[in-house]
């Protein structure tokens, strides 16, 4: 190998080399990273509204009956009051409170004489399917013998008459005899389709009067008016004897629990309330203290009122009984509640000898010494709303024998005399 040989070998080794080289790991630039941005700026957190408001109950329905009759009973205003409860298996497990009754005398009347006529028409079902099912088969085999003993007479007169053995009128009374047989056959089958016409007319009837029956016993179901909710008696539109067509309201039964409470809100409001929104209900108690419940945004109303261009909104709210606590140190075993304080009125009645003095049967306690009742010594205090708590005094009295009823039996007033 020559000098110039050699030297290209060396030029091109290192052409080689430096080409390998060349192709080496680059560094690799990382992409940029999203990020959100705000602008900030003065705002007003926890904003609140507060508003007063108008409370009303959540629901009023005008109850009446469903027939019509003569008042025997109606409960009084401001009674609570209590739909029937039932178990998942149709059980009664609470009756339900009877907020008026009628006088169903009428309508038991009327369901003693429908169940008579049932009663009637069944016996006479009965009869009719006995003569089917017996009488007109015993009578249908003696008009077939007949008939069959009269077809038998008949053909041998004939063949006799044609041999001119006997005369026509024995062929024609054996004739008569035989045709009048068959009549009979035929009448007690035509009476026995006629039977069971009559059967089946019956209890197509009988049927019917069941369905009469069945609307009698609702009515006299309906001279009783249950409370349909649970809620209290606002107002009473009759009284015990007064006379009430079908539909006519009776009385107003309100719900109480939940309770409605009215506020007018702006149009602005109005877009930042949404349905079962929670709100702060604040409610000013009489010693001057805050009751603070929870509401809820039941109905937010889409048109403004144009007389003061705000939106009625409607909340409702759990509502509960306000329950006169007692003072601080009483022993509990020693208290008693009670709703009703009765007064002592001097009654002026013929049926009494001379005016006396009468009370509120239930009013009057017994135990083994005899009638006594509870006397009130601070009701001017408990009147005047200074106290809740009665101091009473266990008073002996001697109970009358007459009772007078007052609106239908509701009450009941009996003379006493204190002993």
């Amino acid at each position: 190998m020559n000098d110039w040989q050699r030297l290209l070998l060396v030029a091109a080794t290192g052409c080689l080399l430096n080409g390998c080289g060349g192709r080496g790991e680059q560094p690799v630039a990382k992409s940029p990273r999203p990020v959100s941005t705000i602008t900030l700026a003065t705002t007003q957190p926890n904003r609140s509204d507060h508003l007063s408001g108008t409370v009303e109950a959540w629901k009023s329905e005008k109850l009446g009956f469903e027939v019509a009759g003569r008042v025997q009973f109606v409960v009084e205003p401001e009674e609570d009051v209590w739909p029937v409860l039932e178990s998942a298996e149709g059980e009664v497990l609470r009756p339900g409170t009877v907020l008026a009754r009628l006088d169903p005398a009428r309508y038991l009347l009327q369901v003693e004489s429908i169940q008579a006529k049932i009663d009637a028409m069944q016996q006479n079902r009965t009869a009719v399917q006995l003569e089917i099912e017996r009488v007109i088969p015993a009578e249908m085999d003696g008009a077939e013998a007949e008939r069959t003993f009269a077809e038998g007479e008949y053909k041998r007169n004939k063949d006799l008459f044609e041999r001119s053995v006997i005369p026509k009128t024995d062929f024609d009374r054996s004739l008569a005899t035989f045709q009048s047989a068959d009549a009979k056959v035929r009448q007690i089958m035509a009476r026995e389709q006629a039977k069971r016409a009559e059967m089946a007319s019956l209890a197509a009837q009988i049927k019917e009067l069941e369905q009469a029956l069945n609307d009698a016993r609702r009515d006299v179901a309906d001279c009783e008016l249950v409370a349909p909710f649970r809620g209290q008696v606002a107002d009473v539109q009759t009284i015990p004897g007064g006379y009430v067509e079908r539909g006519t309201p009776v009385l107003t039964l309100q719900m109480m629990d939940p309770i409605k409470v009215q506020v007018q809100v702006s149009s602005e409001t109005t877009r930042r309330l949404r349905y079962r929104d929670r709100v702060e209900i604040h409610v000013a108690k009489p010693d001057g203290g805050v009751i603070r419940r929870e509401g809820l945004v039941y109905l937010v109303a889409p048109v403004a009122d144009p007389a003061t261009r705000t939106f009625p909104v409607t909340l409702l709210v759990q509502n509960e009984k306000l329950v006169t606590q007692p003072p601080d140190g009483a022993d509990p075993a020693n208290l008693a509640r009670t709703r009703d304080v009765w007064e002592v009125y001097t009654a002026d009645d013929p049926a009494l000898s001379e005016p006396a003095p009468v009370l509120e049967t239930r009013a009057i306690h017994r135990d083994a010494q005899g009638h006594y009742v509870w006397k009130v010594n601070n009701w001017e205090q408990v009147a005047r709303k200074e106290t809740g708590l009665l101091n009473v005094t266990k008073v002996r009295v001697e109970r009358g024998t007459i009772e007078f009823p007052f609106l239908g039996g509701l009450w009941r007033f009996t003379p006493i005399r204190f002993l």
